[in-house]
């Protein structure tokens, strides 16, 4: 574990507040109040303790133990909350057929300022075929696997894309019905549940209406993410400030041309 480059260390002490010689000493702090709830019965018997798990979580909170602790719970209640999110259940199986219609990418490559970028397509999403529980869980277990495999992500962060290229109103109107009573878990998931450091959300080829499906779920965001969505209708030079085109598929007028989906290979292997 720490296997970072140097760049990598620096921006987690200056950011993130992480003191290598310190990092032990947290970790251990953080598994011993875990304890202290297993043992009252308040979290399952089972969860990740490892250092490697619970690092992940300090660096969520800017190794604030008591707010790492806090989250940790979150994230186990979620899971237990959810169908198909607990151990037993998430497996690269149960998410593949969601993973497979593309509703998710992983964008290959860094963006501007080191944040590995992420696309979802929500025109992709089937919602006559998977529910939003299905769309938590894939996407769940893709950060899962994305935070496993590449560490340096806990420290830079994530930026979210979101094409609406050929959102139509029917779609919009569906959606708009699943969010009536998924847009507050979804919000939590983000906002309370995973330690990411989610950097931005940047919507591109937005149509009009898809206004109507954020005013659902802003009542539920903190206005700190409020302040990071930016809306860029079709205008590419802005977005190219914050995703270059050579980490771009074609579609969005990049150069990336990839035979499988990255998020596929890496959630695959």
């Amino acid at each position: 574990m720490c296997a970072l480059p140097e760049d990598a260390l620096l921006k987690a002490n200056n950011e993130l507040n992480e003191v290598p010689e310190e990092r032990a000493a947290k970790t251990e702090s953080l598994r011993g109040k875990i304890g202290d709830l297993q043992r009252r019965d308040k979290l399952p018997q089972n969860c990740r303790t490892d250092d490697r798990m619970l690092v992940r979580f300090l660096r969520g909170n800017k190794f604030d133990v008591d707010k790492s602790l806090s989250q940790y719970t979150n994230y186990q209640n979620f899971r237990r909350k959810i169908p198909g999110l607990s151990v037993e259940d998430l497996t690269y199986d149960s998410v593949k057929e969601v993973l497979e219609t593309g509703v998710f990418e992983i964008v290959e490559g860094k963006c501007s300022t080191g944040c590995q970028g992420i696309i979802l397509y929500p025109p992709k999403w089937n919602m006559q075929h998977h529910k939003i529980e299905q769309i938590i869980c894939a996407a769940f277990y893709m950060l899962e696997v994305l935070f496993e495999k590449h560490e340096d992500v806990e420290i830079h962060g994530i930026r979210l894309l979101e094409d609406f290229t050929n959102f139509s109103f029917f779609q919009q109107l569906k959606m708009e019905a699943n969010l009536l009573t998924a847009g507050k878990p979804i919000m939590e998931f983000i906002q309370e549940v995973f330690p990411m450091r989610l950097k931005g959300v940047h919507l591109i080829n937005e149509p009009w209406y898809v206004s109507t499906l954020i005013a659902i779920i802003k009542p539920f965001m903190k206005q700190k993410m409020r302040k990071r969505i930016t809306y860029h209708r079709t205008n590419y030079d802005e977005l190219n400030v914050y995703f270059s085109p050579d980490v771009l598929p074609a579609t969005l007028g990049g150069s990336q041309s990839l035979a499988v989906p990255l998020v596929l290979q890496l959630c695959r292997d």
